[in-house]
C-alpha cells in the first residue's frame, strides 16, 4: 500500500511485464505461479502495515483507478482468456474462475470511485462475454461453476451503490454487465447435454428459479437437485422423477430416459 502511495501501481507493473516476457511454454508449465500473480494484479483491495516501538497499525483500502491501472487490468485479462483456450486442466480452469471473480469484486475498503466501478464492470462484461463464445470447448464442470458464479454476481449487481445511482454511464455499462451474464445463461443452457449433467450429476448447479433473486425458492431448488420436477403446488409433493420423464425438464423429445 505504501508503494502504491508513492508510485502508483508499479509492482503490478513488474508483475505484469514479466509474465508478458515468458514464452507460452513456459506460461504453461507456470500456470499456477503466474495465475496467482494475475489475481493479485485483478484484486482491487489494498492492504499495509506500519510499525513503532510499540504500535503495529493495519492499513486497508481501494486502488486507484488510472488509465494505466484499468490498462494492466485489461492485459492481465487477455492473458487468463488465452490460458482458459489453452488448458484442458480442471484445476487450473478452476484458478482461473477465481482470478475472474477476483476481477469482479469491489472493494471492500477505501472508497468506491465511478471509474473504478466502469472499469470493473467493462472487464466482467468482455469476460463474461469471451466466454460465452467459448462455451462449447469448455468442460461442463467448468461451465457450471462458472454459470453459478454469475449467477451470484447477478444478483449482486441488481442496482448500482447509493452514491452513483445518478450516473447514466455508470447505469448502462451495469445494464451491459447483466444483460452479458443472462445471454451466457441462455448459450449454455440450450446445449442439452449440459442441462441433463448439471441435473443428475453436477455440483453447484444452477436452475432457472435461482435468477429471480435471493429469496428464490430453496424447496424446489433441493428437489430439481435431486431429480424431481416441482411442478405440483407448494403443499404437495411432486411424485415424478425426472428419470421417468425428462421432457418435463429438459426441452425437445424424449429420447433419454424413456
Amino acid at each position: 500500500m505504501r508503494i502504491w502511495r508513492v508510485r502508483g501501481p508499479l509492482v503490478e507493473q513488474r508483475l505484469l511485464a514479466a509474465i508478458e516476457a515468458m514464452d507460452a511454454q513456459r506460461r504453461k508449465t507456470q500456470a499456477p505461479l503466474v495465475v496467482a500473480a494475475l489475481r493479485y494484479l485483478l484484486q482491487t483491495d489494498l492492504t499495509g502495515e506500519s510499525n513503532t516501538y510499540n504500535t503495529f497499525t493495519l492499513h486497508m483500502g481501494a486502488v486507484v483507478a488510472s488509465e494505466e491501472y484499468v490498462a494492466l487490468r485489461c492485459r492481465a485479462l487477455t492473458i487468463l482468456h488465452e490460458m482458459v483456450l489453452s488448458t484442458d486442466q480442471l484445476a487450473e480452469f478452476r484458478r482461473i474462475l477465481h482470478a475472474f471473480q477476483d476481477a469482479t469484486r469491489l472493494p471492500d475498503h477505501g472508497p468506491l470511485t465511478a471509474d473504478l466501478l466502469a472499469a470493473v464492470f467493462e472487464n466482467g462484461r468482455r469476460t463474461v462475454e469471451f466466454m460465452t463464445r467459448h462455451a462449447g470447448e469448455l468442460p461442463f464442470e467448468v461451465r457450471q461453476e462458472y454459470e453459478h458464479d454469475l449467477v451470484w454476481r447477478y444478483r449482486h449487481n441488481s442496482a448500482l451503490p447509493p452514491e452513483h445511482r445518478a450516473n447514466a454511464e455508470l447505469e448502462a455499462a451495469r445494464q451491459a454487465l447483466q444483460g452479458a451474464i443472462l445471454a451466457f445463461r441462455d448459450a449454455v443452457n440450450d446445449d442439452r447435454e449440459f442441462v441433463i449433467f448439471k441435473t443428475l450429476v453436477g455440483y453447484q448447479s444452477v436452475f432457472p428459479v435461482e435468477w429471480d433473486g435471493p429469496g428464490s425458492d430453496m424447496k424446489r431448488r433441493i428437489l430439481l437437485s435431486r431429480g424431481f420436477v416441482p411442478e405440483l403446488g407448494d403443499d404437495q409433493v411432486p411424485g415424478t422423477l425426472l428419470m421417468g420423464d425428462a421432457s418435463r425438464l429438459l426441452p425437445g423429445p424424449r429420447l433419454l430416459f424413456d
